[in-house]
């Protein structure tokens, strides 16, 4: 369906130019259930990260202190700290392979370095889009970042590195009895078929934000309008992730199975 194809809205919506002097090159993306995703994401690219209307995050890499990120760099430490780091693995039962978890730590190391601990306070994020057009660049978003931002730099990271990630730009469920779909950013993991949720975590220190979804499920299930349930690592936290804001309730794809 068409509604499912790469957009670029740069050369035609006038929006993007308000308060710019030079044309803002957006991300090309899918729409689709009225959430977006960014499959690959580029130096000088920017990302609506609004559920309606425009807001975006251009990707500054020259100012996020990405020049020493490889998988080189990673596969050394994993060679200096794998042993101790799978012995903590198997201390709290998880049993997803040591290498790829480490992999995940080190890129929410680097998010939480780069954007510092998650900003709570809404209001204040929102006044500073606002003072700047709804147009800011990654860099300057350090200590007043919240999920997109987090999602967008740790999808940035993952590919830098070869490994496969997608920005969902969707929703998410955290409630059992209060099942509001609050409009939140994240990542999807195509090498575990999982969601990357790195703003969840309260430290760099912590093990990654990792939702591995209760019974086995793909992407295409979110692309069929179903909301995945994810449980996170090494924890009983869950959380169902989709990809239309707004409403109450979730279509859960594992009791579709």
């Amino acid at each position: 369906m068409s509604e499912n194809l790469p957009h670029d809205q740069s050369a035609t919506d006038p929006s993007l130019l308000a308060g710019n002097t030079t044309t803002l090159q957006e991300a090309p993306y899918r729409l689709i259930q009225n959430g977006k995703v960014y499959d690959e994401l580029k130096d000088g690219q920017a990302v609506n990260i609004a559920a309606f209307g425009n807001i975006f995050v251009e990707i500054d890499e020259e100012n996020l202190g990405l020049d020493k990120v490889s998988l080189e760099s990673l596969q050394k430490g994993w060679e200096a700290q794998g042993e101790s780091f799978t012995k903590g693995l198997q201390e709290r039962g998880v049993e997803t392979d040591p290498f790829t978890v480490f992999k995940w730590y080190q890129i929410q190391r680097k998010v939480f370095n780069t954007l510092g601990t998650p900003n709570i306070n809404a209001g204040e994020r929102n006044r500073r889009f606002i003072e700047q057009n709804d147009r800011v660049k990654l860099s300057e978003t350090k200590d007043f970042a919240m999920c997109s931002e987090y999602a967008i730099l740790s999808a940035l990271i993952a590919q830098k590195i070869g490994e496969p990630a997608h920005v969902v730009i969707g929703a998410a469920v955290t409630g059992q009895d209060d099942q509001w779909r609050e409009a939140h950013a994240f990542v999807w993991v195509d090498g575990l078929n999982a969601v990357f949720d790195s703003v969840l975590a309260q430290s760099d220190n912590e093990y990654p934000v990792l939702m591995i979804p209760k019974t086995p499920v793909g992407f295409d299930a979110l692309e069929a309008g179903m909301d995945i349930e994810g449980q996170r690592l090494g924890t009983d936290f869950t959380a169902h992730y989709g990809l239309e804001a707004g409403g109450f309730g979730v279509r859960s794809a594992h009791e579709a199975l």
